[in-house]
């Protein structure tokens, strides 16, 4: 990838893309996977607290999510 180094013109729409985007050289996520990142970010607790780091778990009800805090709050 060009705008990360790469040789220029293997990647011109990525580079072109990043252009006019904020580019970050490191991203930390919560977790390795989806789910528990989402959760992470909706309830600002590690995967462990709230709960949903399997494929069938749920975020804890105890824990409530930045949605339902905005809808009780209207």
């Amino acid at each position: 990838v060009g705008v990360y180094g790469g040789p220029a013109g293997l990647t011109p729409n990525l580079d072109s893309f990043a252009a006019d985007s904020t580019v970050y050289d490191t991203a930390i996520a919560a977790s390795g996977w989806t789910k528990p990142s989402l959760a992470s970010m909706f309830t600002g607790m590690s995967p462990r607290a709230h709960g949903a780091n399997t494929p069938t778990a749920r975020v804890r009800p105890e824990y409530p999510t930045l949605a339902e805090i905005l809808t009780e709050r209207g």
